[in-house]
């Protein structure tokens, strides 16, 4: 991610770790700009797994050095998938993506054979605030494809920051804007009401389209759902 960094180590934070690009090896390309990669092997014998992100065309290369800028920097919480590593070129040694933590099981919108736990749905409103009203941080991208669960912890893990911004930017800058139609509070109301009746269709219009009022009064579950009060 060269251009305005030329020298992007001086931009990482202490304890921040790099690993160089051709030490990844890729086990499955998950979407655009997006792969499943272990690192080398360890002592025990054992890869670790991680998310890899990187972008092909400058065109999206400074909202991707915002989304790493802003990940790696927010403090570790019990709900938001960690960052893991800055990945950089192995020739001039340039940034080029980063990693988070992999988790297995897939995303709440890929997989829905899983009995979903009000405890989840407090965690998620806890998450937000904690973004939105302690780290000034909104995401801007609620959504089940952004959401997965740490089964270690029985945790919901949110994940994805590449629509986030700094609520008290004093102005837009480039691949970063705060954009009132897309606040997370809207997007909390959104996901739970997908996740309980599958019905996507009020979110697949333009943003300032979307509102909450649209929403019926009773909201009918799925049958193919399991919900923990079932």
């Amino acid at each position: 991610m060269d251009g305005e960094q030329d020298d992007e180590n001086t931009y990482l934070l202490d304890g921040v770790q790099t690993i160089q690009r051709d030490q990844l090896e890729e086990l499955e390309r998950l979407g655009p700009d997006v792969d499943l990669v272990a690192y080398p092997p360890c002592q025990d014998g054992s890869a670790k797994k991680v998310i890899f992100k990187y972008y092909f065309l400058w065109q999206y290369a400074q909202m991707s050095w915002k989304e790493m800028n802003l990940w790696m920097r927010l403090p570790r919480h019990p709900n938001i998938v960690p960052f893991d590593r800055v990945v950089i070129d192995e020739l001039e040694g340039r940034v080029v993506g980063f990693t988070n933590v992999y988790m297995p099981g897939g995303n709440l919108e890929e997989n829905r054979s899983r009995t979903f736990k009000l405890e989840w749905l407090r965690q998620l409103i806890k998450v937000v605030d904690d973004l939105n009203l302690e780290y000034g941080i909104t995401h801007q991208d609620i959504a089940p494809r952004n959401l997965l669960i740490d089964e270690s912890t029985d945790s919901i893990m949110l994940f994805d920051f590449n629509f986030a911004a700094r609520t008290d930017y004093p102005s837009p800058v480039e691949g970063e804007e705060y954009v009132e139609d897309r606040n997370d509070i809207k997007g909390v109301i959104f996901t739970a009401y997908e996740i309980i009746t599958q019905d996507n269709s009020l979110r697949n219009i333009p943003h300032e389209d979307q509102n909450t009022d649209n929403l019926t009064s009773k909201w009918v579950k799925h049958p193919e759902n399991k919900l923990e009060a079932d």
